[in-house]
């Protein structure tokens, strides 16, 4: 996680694939930079959007290739997620906790809803779903599954849900 922090910290302008470099060049297990990435970007974007009156589930599916779910649980239980979180009320001004919480997938859904009108202050967002793999066809499929199940209401008398009729979110991958 520190080598992580301290290349993004360092000021200077990355990619996501500059972060991963950095990690491997540092000697970082390839699950573990991945984790470290991940649940790094999720954490900081929480950070940043939650002052802004964004409010975040403290829920988390991590998924296989193939779409399966390998681990659930909540976000500030997760050691990467929760290091990442107190490394961003340490460093939350600095330029580079910002740029990674933009790239996030959450940063992309809160900008869409922008642009479709929403205010901060209404928006809720959905469980943190993430690939610990490269997915599949077929594993992108069973998120999107997964996701309405875990985004959508059900009403307790018919136990039928309804679904939003178009995707605005994206799954890590």
């Amino acid at each position: 996680m520190q080598h992580l922090v301290e290349f993004v910290l360092s000021g200077k302008e990355f990619s996501e694939s500059d972060v991963y470099a950095a990690l491997t060049v540092a000697g970082v297990p390839d699950t573990l930079a991945d984790r470290a990435y991940k649940f790094t970007q999720i954490a900081w974007g929480q950070f940043v959007f939650s002052q802004l009156g964004v409010q975040f589930s403290q829920k988390y599916v991590c998924l296989d290739a193939n779409g399966g779910v390998l681990e659930e649980g909540r976000l500030p239980d997760e050691a990467c997620f929760a290091a990442a979180y107190a490394m961003a009320r340490k460093h939350g001004g600095a330029p580079g906790v910002k740029r990674l919480a933009l790239m996030s997938a959450d940063a992309q859904a809160i900008n869409e809803l922008f642009r479709r009108g929403s205010k901060t202050e209404n928006m809720r967002m959905a469980p943190s779903i993430l690939f610990l793999e490269p997915p599949t066809q077929a594993g992108l499929e069973e998120a999107d599954r997964l996701s309405l199940l875990l985004i959508t209401p059900v009403d307790e008398k018919t136990k039928t849900s309804s679904s939003p009729s178009r995707k605005w979110w994206r799954f890590w991958s």
